[in-house]
């Protein structure tokens, strides 16, 4: 792999299979600090301290959207399970929730300190988040 790439093992999960396919995908440009799949199981979302998210298709092999997504690293992201959202949290003491074709929908502020993490509830009322200022606080979603 050349320094602005990682290699990305893809790792067969059947059943008695050591099946490894081994493929260069280019990702940030500094440290990947946060990721999740996507519900269609075929993306992956990261975030990074390069204060970009990046939106992955795994049958494409790349990068598909870029976002210029906060003014400090990204500590979390989290998708909601129906797939038509997904939350990233920073230490911009921002919360920012995003469309599935990552348009931004909100950005949410209360925080005194970094914020670490943010989770969603299954029925998309709610988003929590946890912090450094030593608070988690609970986001109702607009009705």
């Amino acid at each position: 792999c050349c320094c602005c790439c990682c290699c990305l093992r893809l790792l067969s999960l059947a059943e008695n299979t050591n099946k490894q396919k081994r493929v260069n995908v280019c990702m940030h440009a500094i440290q990947v600090l946060a990721v999740d799949f996507a519900p269609n199981g075929y993306q992956i979302v990261t975030g990074s301290s390069d204060h970009a998210v990046r939106v992955w298709d795994l049958r494409k092999r790349s990068c598909v959207y870029t976002l210029p997504a906060h003014n400090n690293l990204i500590s979390d992201i989290r998708y909601h399970e129906s797939g038509n959202f997904f939350a990233t949290s920073s230490y911009d003491q921002t919360i920012k929730v995003w469309t599935a074709m990552c348009d931004p929908l909100k950005t949410l502020k209360g925080h005194d300190g970094k914020i670490m993490s943010v989770d969603v509830t299954k029925d998309a009322s709610y988003l929590v988040s946890a912090s450094w200022d030593r608070t988690f606080k609970l986001w109702a979603q607009d009705a």
